[in-house]
């Protein structure tokens, strides 16, 4: 008697609640939210600006999944692209089957998707849950259905640190079901997961996923191992016929680079990381490394655009990093002194650079060296500073006014840029001592 009692007052009380303000009760926890975890998970705007709406509906699957469904005139009107991104990536295997299916029952969601973000763990078949399992048919019907898929952002947030057998249980079930992505045209990828290029026949641009992963692989020497993922992702280049756009975010020597050059021959546009994959090089054998780099480069006939790192990245330098000193040497007057100085050795180690590259590659259109530059007729046309260099030093390490607890004072605005006023005229006038453009 007492139980019946006891669940009739738990009953009414939650119906009472529902009715009074559900989306209210819902954020206190008091009540289960009617939203899809796969609706929350298209982190659009239109869900964030109208969750206490879509909260009040009485079938918010049926209001984001039917266009004709009633419900549609009780909110604004749903956005065409809704369901164009996907992202799985709180790393949770639970929460993808929830996500994954919940996606696969709403066929609007399938038949619009053009972008899928994906980072879950894939290790041995071991570390598996039945949960994890459940998700490999779940991936195969999203890959088969989803015709409209433009774009695969697939990353592994814990790759196994196996440099010759890393493929994983999801990886090795979803090739032996004949993946296949026709319609996709973009690929980013963390490491091991290279086996998505063959089964992108319209491949036009591939990327390395941004992001710890393959930074970790840049610290690990296996990872540049003859058969490590960052040469297995080079050479399934291969297979993409239309690529077009390259962008790998890890180091390079000129046997990878040969080995860049062979998979990908047809690429105009091309985005590295480092040269310095076989230890960093500076003076006369760092310039013999970039310009054997360069030489393999030299034979793609078709690129046209170059996007390279930070000069000292590049071998040749005047310093062995960016900003290689302690931070404390950039503190106060003195320090935005200093780096004024050092960006304008970077600016006229860039120009030197540069003439190398275009030496190499005259057909260029557009090269960047951590900054942009248009090309015309082997020339560079115009750097961020052509013509504005006291400005763009001072726009980049600004007088210091006094106001930041850090400044040991405030900074004369009629005083020189550097520590001397001779060291400005060699920088600054026209009859300067060092070679940079301003033209």
């Amino acid at each position: 008697m007492k139980l019946g009692f006891i669940f009739f007052v738990l009953t009414t009380v939650s119906s009472v609640l529902a009715s009074l303000d559900r989306p209210f009760f819902v954020g206190l926890g008091l009540l289960k939210s009617r939203i899809p975890r796969f609706i929350t998970s298209l982190d659009h705007p239109y869900v964030k600006e109208n969750q206490h709406a879509i909260e009040s509906l009485s079938d918010p699957v049926q209001f984001f999944c039917y266009p004709e469904s009633q419900l549609r005139a009780l909110l604004p009107p749903v956005p065409d692209d809704i369901f164009k991104k996907l992202s799985l990536d709180d790393h949770k295997w639970d929460h993808t089957v929830e996500i994954l299916s919940g996606f696969l029952d709403c066929p609007l969601a399938v038949e619009e998707l053009e972008e899928l973000q994906v980072k879950v763990s894939s290790a041995s078949p071991s570390k598996y849950s039945q949960t994890a399992i459940k998700t490999f048919t779940l991936f195969t019907r999203l890959f088969k259905e989803a015709i409209q898929l433009k774009t695969l952002a697939w990353m592994d947030p814990s790759p196994e640190f196996d440099s010759h057998d890393a493929t994983s249980a999801l990886h090795k079930y979803l090739t032996d079901q004949n993946l296949n992505l026709p319609s996709v045209t973009t690929l980013i990828l963390g490491p091991n997961a290279e086996f998505f290029v063959a089964a992108a026949p319209k491949l036009q641009k591939i990327s390395s996923a941004p992001g710890f992963a393959w930074s970790w692989s840049g610290f690990n020497h296996f990872y540049r191992y003859e058969n490590g993922p960052q040469r297995r992702l080079v050479r399934s280049l291969d297979s993409a016929k239309q690529l077009e756009n390259v962008d790998l975010g890890f180091s390079f020597s000129k046997d990878s680079t040969a080995e860049l050059v062979k998979a990908a021959p047809g690429v105009k546009t091309l985005s590295l990381e480092d040269f310095c994959d076989e230890g960093r090089q500076y003076g006369e054998a760092g310039r013999e490394n970039f310009k054997a780099i360069l030489s393999e480069l030299a034979k793609l006939e078709s690129l046209t655009v170059l996007s390279l790192p930070h000069v000292n990245y590049l071998g040749i330098g005047s310093f062995p990093e960016p900003g290689f000193r302690c931070g404390n040497a950039y503190f106060g007057i003195e320090g935005s002194k200093y780096g004024r100085s050092e960006l304008l050795q970077e600016i006229q180690a860039t120009e030197e650079a540069a003439d190398i590259i275009l030496q190499a590659l005259p057909q260029l259109t557009k090269l960047c060296i951590r900054e942009c530059a248009d090309v015309k007729a082997g020339k560079i046309v115009r750097w961020p500073w052509t013509g504005r260099l006291r400005d763009y030093v001072l726009q980049s390490w600004p007088r210091l006014d006094g106001t930041d607890p850090e400044d040991d004072g405030k900074e004369d605005l009629d005083g020189p840029v550097l520590y001397t006023w001779e060291e400005d005229e060699e920088w600054f006038s026209t009859s300067k001592k060092h070679s940079i453009d301003e033209l």
